[in-house]
């Protein structure tokens, strides 16, 4: 049997890269003397500057962020402006029933009974007796 050792050695070690791995001994491993062994599957490049990484994600930070305190600066000027339509078209109808009403009075006013009534009445008028009326025009010579 293996040390546990031993295996984390050999674990920790692993291959590298152009190194061979050695395989199973020709008899094979017996159940309780198994090895596992784990390989880089790629050789990790060595990292490129760091600072690089961090201007890219204070950059897309900030236009993250810029972003939405666009957008919500928009929706709210939508919304105000929303409610601002909807106090103008209901001064528009107070308007238009205010018109109609007036309209209705001057319709009232303005019939030609009403105001034959009241100049008779409360003026004393009377309505003139029918005459003929005679234009004599002078003759145009050409």
């Amino acid at each position: 049997m293996i040390s546990i050792r031993r295996a984390m050695t050999v674990r920790r070690q692993g291959p590298t890269l152009g190194s061979k791995i050695p395989g199973p001994p020709p008899g094979g491993f017996a159940p309780d003397t198994a090895i596992s062994y784990s390989r880089p599957l790629y050789r990790e490049a060595p990292h490129a500057a760091t600072g690089l990484s961090l201007v890219s994600f204070f950059f897309w930070t900030t236009f993250l962020v810029s972003t939405a305190i666009t957008y919500l600066w928009v929706f709210n000027q939508t919304d105000i402006a929303a409610l601002q339509l909807l106090e103008v078209q209901v001064l528009i109808e107070e308007h238009e029933n205010v018109n109609r009403d007036l309209q209705v009075t001057i319709d009232e006013l303005s019939q030609i009974d009403r105001i034959t009534r009241i100049a008779r009445q409360e003026l004393g008028m009377v309505m003139p007796a029918a005459e003929s009326l005679f234009v004599y025009l002078p003759e145009v010579t050409r």
